[in-house]
């Protein structure tokens, strides 16, 4: 059974969007709650189901363009996380300084970094979600879907995630 704190983030009312992978047959759900709390339900990850609870974080929505050109900058030559873990902490300091910038910028000016990176979740694009103070990140290898009939069909008749045994990761 997850800890109290997940059960209270995973719930329908907190759920915001999916992403979807076609390598992979099941989309990942986020959530964030009104405390500013985020977390994500891996629903078909090598790892099996896993609940990872990140508390607060930043998230940064961006296109794969800028993706590409945002890695090029910090001379990865690819994002999901166990890429991104594998580099030497050197390379993953300078990315997730440079998130932590375009993140910062655009909170400053809704414009800044307009069709690149966005604060809010954009269909298409991908998602990266850090915690600075304890160098855990995360980027998306799926896209964005902001109207997912998975997600939605479960919520209609489920509002938490009841019964839920597989495994649970607390960024925090």
């Amino acid at each position: 059974m997850p800890p109290q704190k997940f059960n209270q983030l995973f719930v329908r009312a907190n759920y915001k969007f999916s992403t979807a992978d076609p390598s992979r047959p099941l989309t990942t759900w986020y959530f964030g709650d009104k405390n500013g709390n985020h977390g994500r339900y891996r629903r078909a990850h090598q790892g099996g189901e896993t609940l990872v609870y990140q508390g607060k974080c930043g998230q940064l929505f961006i296109s794969t363009n800028f993706r590409t050109e945002v890695e090029s900058g910090a001379e990865i030559r690819a994002w999901p996380r166990a890429e991104l873990e594998a580099q030497t902490d050197s390379v993953r300091k300078h990315l997730l300084s440079d998130l932590a910038k375009i993140y910062e910028e655009i909170k400053l000016d809704r414009t800044a970094f307009a069709g690149k990176a966005s604060l809010t979740p954009q269909n298409g694009w991908h998602v990266f979600d850090w915690r600075l103070d304890r160098s855990n990140a995360h980027g998306s290898a799926g896209l964005v879907l902001l109207q997912d009939p998975e997600a939605r069909s479960f919520f209609l008749a489920n509002p938490n995630l009841n019964g839920y045994t597989g495994k649970c990761v607390d960024w925090d």
